[in-house]
């Protein structure tokens, strides 16, 4: 399948066609009969206010064979590289959606259990990344903004100690998962980021103090992101496989027939401390006031979470206590102020703009920052 890499990425390029889709189903129904019942209608996909690493689009394929000739259809997203995300960003998603994700699914099929995840239809590199896959939101799923509802954050608890938990028990089985390391980490973007705030500390009445103790320790915060994301080593706390990106935008839920989550987008998985993800989420889906009165109740319903589903998985108990686990998050309090830096960019559209945040955000940042240095991000 070829096409022209240079294509206006407001609107579907000309080789997302008929002819294009009916190959891609009949290479993923292995089946060179398949043939388009009716022409395809390509639209966006993408989420009004929030950007996107790919030009994301939708389509419904109506399809028949001589396998099935009845009309069939299925309804797919497409997602095409923007330059945004590295090869080896792409190299892992594929190996996930190809290789990680159906083992694990097979795990939970041993113990009566599933999980759910867009199914993979098709991918290629040339002349760009492109990935397609099952489209979620035909089917019930909708996305949320931050979350006020301490129901639908137990649910995403429970998606994400399932993920680490299957994930832990498929390596303990065959070693497939532990090689997974968040590709091409920039660390220096995770640091200028931490800049930003920083100096705009710096400059605001109130916040000067802090922002200059912030300034002398930067040094170590740059050292301490790049211990987290280190390939894993004996001397780490105990590493699950990471989703890598918790947000918003990462998380799907659905509440019939029953209420579930489902997490997609897996080209920043990595094999490290569970803080990653366990943070993503306190810090970065949860609104301010869920964060602040439930995070300790959260955490513990993880470990909770994480104990019985190792436990249907055949192990016995979590490798780690809570006590352990609480411990470790406190560690990693380097990546609340990272997560901080990115709600305050999240707001002032990609970058720190004094102009743009009022006299209640700049209460609320006081607020936070004082509960950082609570967590010891001085020490």
């Amino acid at each position: 399948m070829q096409f022209d890499a240079q294509q206006d990425s407001a609107a579907a390029p000309n080789w997302l066609n008929d002819r294009f889709l009916q190959e891609v189903i009949r290479k993923a129904k292995t089946d060179g009969t398949i043939s388009l019942y009716h022409s395809c209608k390509v639209r966006p996909g993408g989420r009004d206010g929030v950007q996107h690493a790919s030009n994301l689009f939708r389509t419904t394929v109506h399809y028949r064979s001589k396998r099935e000739p009845r009309e069939q259809a299925i309804d797919l997203i497409m997602k095409i590289d923007r330059g945004m995300r590295s090869d080896a960003q792409f190299a892992t998603e594929i190996r996930m959606y190809k290789e990680v994700l159906p083992a694990m699914e097979q795990v939970l099929r041993d113990v009566g259990e599933t999980m759910d995840v867009p199914k993979y239809f098709f991918s290629t590199s040339d002349p760009r990344n492109l990935i397609v896959m099952e489209d979620l939101f035909p089917s019930g799923w909708v996305q949320k903004r931050e979350l006020h509802s301490f129901d639908d954050a137990k649910l995403c608890i429970e998606a994400i100690s399932k993920f680490h938990a299957t994930a832990y028990a498929l390596d303990k089985k065959s070693k497939l998962v532990s090689s997974i390391s968040r590709g091409n980490v920039d660390i220096q973007k995770m640091v200028s980021a931490i800049d930003s705030l920083i100096e705009s500390l710096c400059t605001r009445p109130g916040c000067s103090q802090i922002g200059s103790k912030l300034r002398s320790l930067k040094p170590q915060f740059q050292a301490k992101l790049k211990q987290i994301f280190s390939p894993a080593n004996r001397d780490h706390f105990v590493c699950i496989l990471n989703h890598g990106d918790i947000n918003v935008s990462n998380l799907w839920y659905k509440s019939h027939p029953d209420s579930k989550v489902a997490m997609i987008d897996f080209q920043n998985c990595h094999w490290g401390t569970p803080a990653i993800d366990l943070l993503g989420l306190l810090d970065l889906v949860l609104d301010r006031k869920l964060r602040r009165s439930q995070s300790d109740r959260l955490i513990r319903e993880y470990h909770q979470r994480l104990t019985d589903s190792l436990a249907r998985l055949g192990y016995r108990g979590a490798p780690f206590s809570l006590q352990e686990l609480v411990k470790e998050l406190r560690s990693c309090v380097v990546l609340e102020l990272l997560h901080l830096a990115m709600r305050i960019q999240r707001k002032g559209d990609s970058h720190v703009d004094d102009n743009r945040i009022d006299r209640g955000a700049d209460d609320e940042l006081q607020q936070d920052l004082s509960e950082l240095m609570r967590r010891g991000i001085l020490d």
